[in-house]
């Protein structure tokens, strides 16, 4: 049985280069895998294990040096050789220890280089690190290039400014995969920069946010997009920035504003808490007059529009001095709150509307209901009052409560009638109520299509 062939992993943007080296390597007795870039070859990794890599150190996409810490971090490929082919060997100096290579190779004339690379893969397995020393070869067969130097110095500077810059960048490829990101991105995240190259961009957001990150991704044309997602007890601000005339590529800019988001939302609360205490009656704490004024138009205008009912209930209750002076005001002030619990209770509808119109009066707006809608909801309402159990001191008091219910219905299709004469004919009911011996309904309908 013949021994197995030991097995390359050859990556390089260069094709004519990475079919040399390859025919080189399986003339010599090599089972060789080729990558044209950083995320091809991690593809290829998860399915092949070699027993010696070769790295282009610039490619597109992921470089070399990134792809080489994203292998040396993967566990399974911790002691595999790791070269490195360096057209820039003479310009750049190599910091093969940081990239954890154990050699660099320099890209020369093809047979030199061809003969080095056998000789540094001939060496896997006799020594812990094959080639020896970590150093370079083949810096015999080039030549500084002053251009080179110029561009590698630039490409240098670049690369300090977005590693210390304070946004998170990614830069991800057409088919969502990270091929760049800085240590501020990573600290979005809350993981190493060699986790995210070459992952799935969607990978890192909560599943129930993955759908609005996909949005990021999905720009078309130069459009700009921005938002923020919650991540845990994190948000993220994220702006997504096309790249090239295809869109193809997206730099992503991440912050956290998990400070700014966590103020906003308590100003927020306290906006709300406010707007809702001058909109509430402080002693019932169902709305006040204010509020009750502005939804009674509100529900005007609206069953104007979708030419429905509205109905109307003002509440009084009855001979409510005499059982202050009876029970004393505290318990009064419990009686009011009663009847506002039990009128609140009865009003099920979203739309359906209680408020404390004021003093012993109270206030019921009901949309889409008719007169005889009204006064079964009055009914309701007279008879759960019977059942109102209040605190006098420390006794239980069962306290007679009774309210007069004057209704007023309209249906507000014309300008004929207004939400000011619905209210006014509603309290003229109540008081009628009242004059007809009080603990009773009055109902009255305006009738709005008259003259129409």
């Amino acid at each position: 049985m013949e021994p197995a062939k030991r097995k390359i992993l050859v990556v390089d943007n260069h094709p004519l280069i990475l079919k040399y080296i390859s025919d080189l390597l399986e003339k010599n007795g090599y089972q060789v895998e080729t990558a044209e870039d950083g995320l091809v070859a991690l593809d290829l990794l998860k399915v092949f294990l070699p027993d010696c890599i070769l790295v282009d150190l610039i490619m597109p996409n992921i470089d070399g040096a990134a792809l080489c810490k994203i292998i040396r971090n993967d566990p399974r490929f911790e002691k595999t050789p790791l070269f490195i082919l360096s057209a820039v060997a003479v310009e750049d100096t190599c910091h093969l220890e940081s990239l954890g290579a154990d050699l660099c190779i320099a890209k020369g004339p093809l047979p030199e280089m061809g003969n080095h690379i056998l000789q540094a893969i001939s060496g896997v397995g006799t020594r812990k690190s094959a080639g020896g020393e970590k150093t370079v070869i083949g810096l015999e067969n080039l030549h500084p290039r002053q251009i080179t130097k110029e561009l590698l110095g630039a490409n240098k500077h670049l690369e300090a400014i977005l590693e210390h810059i304070s946004d998170g960048i990614l830069e991800v490829s057409r088919d969502g995969r990270v091929i760049f990101a800085n240590s501020a991105a990573a600290e979005c995240f809350a993981s190493p920069k060699v986790d995210l190259l070459g992952s799935d961009f969607l990978s890192w957001f909560h599943e129930e946010n993955r759908a609005v990150a996909a949005r990021f991704l999905e720009m078309t044309g130069g459009e700009i997009l921005r938002g923020v997602l919650r991540q845990g007890d994190r948000y993220l601000s994220i702006k997504a920035v096309p790249m090239g005339t295809d869109g193809g590529v997206r730099v992503i800019l991440l912050n956290d504003v998990t400070d700014y988001e966590q103020t906003r939302q308590a100003l927020e609360e306290s906006n709300n808490e406010l707007k809702m205490l001058a909109r509430s009656d402080p002693l019932t704490k169902i709305a006040n007059r204010r509020w009750f004024d502005e939804r009674l138009r509100k529900e005007w205008r609206r069953m104007q529009r979708e030419r429905s009912e509205l109905s109307l209930l003002l509440c009084d209750i009855d001979n409510l001095k005499e059982f202050n002076d009876r029970h004393g005001h505290m318990v009064g002030d419990e009686c009011l709150k009663a009847v506002a619990r039990s009128i609140a209770a009865q009003t099920k509808r979203p739309a359906d509307f209680a408020a404390r119109y004021g003093g012993d009066e109270f206030a019921v707006i009901l949309p889409n209901t008719s007169n005889k809608g009204a006064e079964h909801i009055a009914g309701q309402l007279r008879g759960k009052l019977l059942e109102l159990k209040l605190t006098g001191g420390a006794q239980a008091l069962r306290a007679p409560v009774s309210m007069s219910i004057g209704i007023c219905s309209a249906r507000p299709s014309s300008e004929k009638y207004t939400a000011e004469t619905l209210l006014s004919v509603a309290d003229d009911a109540m008081y009628e109520a009242k004059r007809q011996g009080k603990d009773q309904v009055v109902s009255r309908s305006l009738d709005d299509e008259r003259g129409d």
